[in-house]
C-alpha cells in the first residue's frame, strides 16, 4: 500500500505537469468543512438536538418538546417503510456520545434524520441546505485549486451541491466555469471538450433537485457513466474530502471496468486512520496511492506554493481582488453615467420619468454620503461619485479635490487617477491630466478609455503623433471603441491627413450609427477638402441625430458660408446661438455672414456679443475692425485691430488691415509702418476677415 505527504503530491503534480500530465478533483463533503459548510454529521447532531428539544435549528426552528410529536413522525415513517435503521439505535448512540468534543453521529443515518427532520415537508429541506450554504465563501484551498482549473487540470467532479468552486473561479481568474448541474448536461463534457473550467455535480447542483435520498444515491445515473470513464482515461484523479458514503459514485469508482490508467490519489485525514473497505480495496486494486494531509486548505497550499508561489501571496490576492471590485464599481458607475446622460438629451414623459427616478437615486446617494461623512467613513468612491457631481457641474477645483482624496484613501484606484485627468483636461490643464492618465494605464494596461483619455490630452496639447500612438492602444484593446476611431480621425485631421481621418470617423459610424460627433467630424474633414455637399449632408445628419447639437449647426453654417449661402449660414448660426447662448464663435461666424451681405451694423453687433463673451479672441476684434472699416468708422477700426495686434502680434493681415483704416484718416507714416511690418511677417497688402 502507497501513502503519500502532502508535499510528496505536491511534488507529484509539479512534476507531472512538466509533462502535460492533467489532474482532475473528485471532492467530498470534506472540502467544503474549512469554509464553513457543515458536514452530513455535523447536521445530523443539529438535527437530533432540535427533535431531542434541546436546542433549535440553524433555520431558528424551535426544538420539539413534546415527545409523542417525534414519536408520531417516526411511527408513520416506519409504517411507510422509509427509514433504514432504528430511530431507537440513533438515539442511544447520540445520547452515548454527544458530550465527546468533534464527535457527530455516523454517516449511515443522515438520510433518515433528514426524512424525520423535515417529515412535514422535504422541500423544507432543500431551503434548509440553501440556507446553510448561502453567503458562504471558499476558503483559502480553493485559490490554488480555481488556479489549476483555469490552467489546464479543468475538471471537478463533486458530490456537492455548493457553489464555492464557482465563486473561487470568479474570484481569482478570468475563466468562467461550464457547470454541470444535472445528469441531462453531461454529454457537453465529451461533446465540447471545453478548455474552460468544468464543474461536474453528480448529485446535482443545489437548484436542480438534488439527490438526497438513498434512493437517489443508489447507483450512478447512465447518463455519467462513460463520460466520466472518458474523463479517467485523460486525467490522473485526486479524491478530496469524499468518504464514500453513497452507492453512486462509490460504486462506479469500484467497478472493475472503470479503469483509471493515469493514477488515483486519495486524500485522507491524517488525524484520522486510514480509509477502511470498501475504499481502502478500491484504491488497491486499482493501484492508486493515499495521501496523508492536515486538510483540505493544508493540501492546497502545498500545491499553490509548488505551482503558484506568487499568485497566492496574500498581498497579490489582495491587490487582484482590489482590482476586480475597483472595475466593477468603475463600470458600475459609467453604466450609470450613461444612463443619466441618456436621459439628459431625450425627451418625453417616460424619460421624464426615468429621470426623476435617477435624481431619487442621487438624492439617496448623497444622504448616504453624508451620514459616512459625519461618521468618518468616506470610501473612495464617495469621493469619486463627488468628483463627477463637481466634475458635471462645472467646478473642476472641487472635482480634483474629491479626486485627490480618493487617491490618498486608495492610491492604487485607477479609477480615481483617470476621472481626476479628465477634470484636468476640462479645466484646460492638459499635462496635469496627461500624468493622471499615464498613472490610471500603469495601474490598468488593458484599460482602452485611459489611452484614449490621453490620446485626448495629447491633442489638446498639440502632440498629435502622441495621440495617434494612444487611440491605437485603445483600439488594439477594444476594436470596437468607437469613440477611438472617432478622436484617431480628429488628430488625423489635425495633421492634414482628411483622407485617413474620413477612413476612422467611417469606422466609428460603422461601429455606432447613432454617433453624431463622429458625422459633425467626418463634416469638417469634408470641408476641409472642399466637398461641400458631404460636408453638409454629414452635418445634417449630426442634427438629425442630436437636435440640440449646437456645433454641428455652427459647422454647417461654415459651408453653407463656403458656398456664398449666407442667408442659409445665419439661420444655422442662429439655431446655434439659441441650442447655446454662450457659444462665441457662433456671434462670430453669424456677424462674418451678415457682413458678407453688407449687412455691416448686424454684423458689428453679432462682433460685440462675441467679444463680451470671449474677449481675447484677435479674429473676432479683427473682423469687428473690418466692418467699421467698410462702415467709414475708421477710429473704432484702428481701435479694434490694435486689439487683434495686441492678442496677436504675428499675424500679418491685421497690420494690413490697421494701416488702411490708418490710410483713410490720413496717418500715412503709421499706414507704412503697419505695411513694413506685415511684409516682414510674410503678409501680402490687402484686407482680409478671420
Amino acid at each position: 500500500m502507497k501513502i503519500l505527504s502532502t508535499e510528496q503530491l505536491a511534488r507529484t503534480i509539479q512534476d507531472m505537469q512538466r509533462y502535460g500530465g492533467r489532474f482532475c478533483f473528485i471532492l467530498g463533503a470534506g472540502a467544503s468543512v474549512e469554509s464553513g459548510i457543515p458536514t452530513g454529521g455535523q447536521l445530523e447532531n443539529r438535527w437530533m438536538a432540535c427533535l431531542m428539544g434541546e436546542q433549535p435549528d440553524l433555520d431558528r426552528s424551535k426544538p420539539y418538546k413534546k415527545p409523542e410529536d417525534l414519536n408520531r413522525i417516526v411511527q408513520q415513517l416506519n409504517e411507510a417503510k422509509l427509514l433504514k435503521h432504528d430511530f431507537a439505535e440513533i438515539r442511544r448512540e447520540w445520547e452515548a456520545h454527544k458530550a465527546e468534543p468533534n464527535w457527530t453521529l455516523p454517516s449511515q443515518y443522515y438520510f433518515d434524520l433528514f426524512k424525520i427532520r423535515f417529515f412535514h415537508n422535504q422541500r423544507l429541506g432543500y431551503y434548509y441546505l440553501e440556507q446553510v450554504m448561502e453567503n458562504v465563501e471558499p476558503s483559502f484551498g480553493y485559490h490554488p485549486l480555481a488556479l489549476m482549473l483555469a490552467g489546464g487540470h479543468n475538471l471537478a467532479i463533486t458530490t456537492n451541491f455548493d457553489s464555492l468552486l464557482e465563486k473561487a473561479l470568479y474570484l481569482y481568474t478570468d475563466r468562467d466555469p461550464l457547470v454541470i448541474n444535472h445528469e441531462d448536461q453531461a454529454s457537453y463534457i465529451v461533446k465540447q471538450q471545453p478548455q474552460r473550467p468544468i464543474i461536474a455535480k453528480v448529485h446535482r447542483g443545489l437548484f436542480y433537485d438534488p439527490f438526497n435520498s438513498p434512493e437517489d444515491t443508489n447507483q450512478l445515473n447512465e447518463k455519467w457513466k462513460d463520460v466520466l470513464k472518458s474523463a479517467f482515461d485523460r486525467y490522473s484523479l485526486i479524491v478530496i474530502g469524499y468518504g464514500g458514503g453513497d452507492h453512486s459514485l462509490m460504486d462506479f469508482l469500484r467497478q472493475p471496468d472503470t479503469r483509471m490508467p493515469r493514477g488515483l490519489y486519495w486524500c485522507y485525514w491524517e488525524r484520522e486512520d486510514l480509509p477502511k473497505n470498501p475504499i481502502r480495496q478500491m484504491v488497491e486494486d486499482k493501484g492508486g496511492c493515499f495521501v496523508s494531509i492536515a486538510g483540505f486548505d493544508a493540501l492546497m497550499l502545498a500545491i499553490g506554493n509548488a505551482l503558484y508561489p506568487d499568485k497566492i501571496l496574500a498581498h497579490k490576492t489582495a491587490e487582484h481582488l482590489q482590482a476586480r471590485t475597483d472595475l466593477r464599481i468603475q463600470q458600475y458607475e459609467e453604466t450609470l453615467k450613461n444612463a443619466k446622460e441618456t436621459a439628459h438629451t431625450q425627451s418625453g414623459a417616460e424619460n421624464a420619468d426615468f429621470q426623476a427616478q435617477l435624481q431619487a437615486l442621487d438624492q439617496r446617494e448623497q444622504k448616504g454620503e453624508a451620514k459616512r461623512e459625519s461618521q468618518g467613513q468616506l470610501t473612495p468612491w464617495d469621493h469619486i461619485r463627488r468628483g463627477s457631481r463637481y466634475h458635471d457641474a462645472g467646478a473642476y477645483t472641487e472635482a480634483v479635490a474629491e479626486y485627490t482624496q480618493a487617491i490618498a484613501l486608495d492610491p492604487k484606484n485607477a479609477a480615481a487617477y483617470n476621472n481626476r485627468g479628465i477634470a484636468y483636461v476640462d479645466w484646460g490643464k492638459y499635462a496635469e491630466a496627461v500624468a493622471d492618465f499615464t498613472q490610471a494605464i500603469a495601474l490598468d494596461p488593458k484599460n482602452a478609455a485611459a489611452y484614449n483619455n490621453r490620446g485626448a490630452a495629447y491633442d489638446d496639447l498639440g502632440k498629435y503623433a502622441e495621440a495617434i500612438a494612444d487611440y491605437d492602444q485603445a483600439i488594439a484593446l477594444d476594436p470596437k471603441y468607437a469613440v477611438a476611431y472617432n478622436n484617431r480621425g480628429y488628430a488625423y485631421a489635425n495633421l492634414g491627413k482628411y483622407a485617413e481621418a474620413i477612413a476612422d470617423y467611417d469606422q466609428a459610424i460603422a461601429l455606432d450609427p447613432k454617433y453624431a460627433g463622429a458625422y459633425n467630424n467626418r463634416g469638417i474633414a469634408y470641408r476641409n477638402l472642399g466637398k461641400y455637399a458631404e460636408a453638409i449632408a454629414d452635418y445634417t445628419q449630426a442634427i438629425a441625430l442630436d437636435s440640440q447639437y449646437a456645433k454641428a449647426y455652427n459647422n454647417r453654417g461654415y459651408a453653407y458660408d463656403d458656398l456664398g449661402k449666407y442667408a442659409e449660414a445665419i439661420a444655422d448660426y442662429t439655431q446655434a446661438i439659441a441650442l447655446d447662448p454662450k457659444y462665441a464663435v457662433a456671434y462670430n461666424n453669424r456677424g462674418y455672414a451678415y457682413a458678407n451681405l453688407g449687412k455691416y451694423a448686424e454684423a458689428i453687433a453679432d462682433y460685440d456679443q462675441a467679444i463680451a463673451l470671449d474677449p481675447k479672441d484677435a479674429v473676432t476684434y479683427n473682423n469687428r475692425g473690418v466692418a467699421h472699416n467698410y462702415l467709414k468708422q475708421y477710429p473704432a477700426a484702428v481701435e479694434d485691430f490694435t486689439k487683434a495686434i495686441e492678442l496677436a502680434p504675428t499675424t500679418a493681415a491685421y497690420y494690413i488691415n490697421r494701416a488702411e483704416a490708418y490710410r483713410a484718416l490720413g496717418q500715412e507714416d503709421n499706414a507704412e509702418a503697419d505695411e513694413e511690418r506685415a511684409k516682414e511677417l510674410g503678409g501680402q497688402n490687402s484686407s482680409a476677415l478671420g
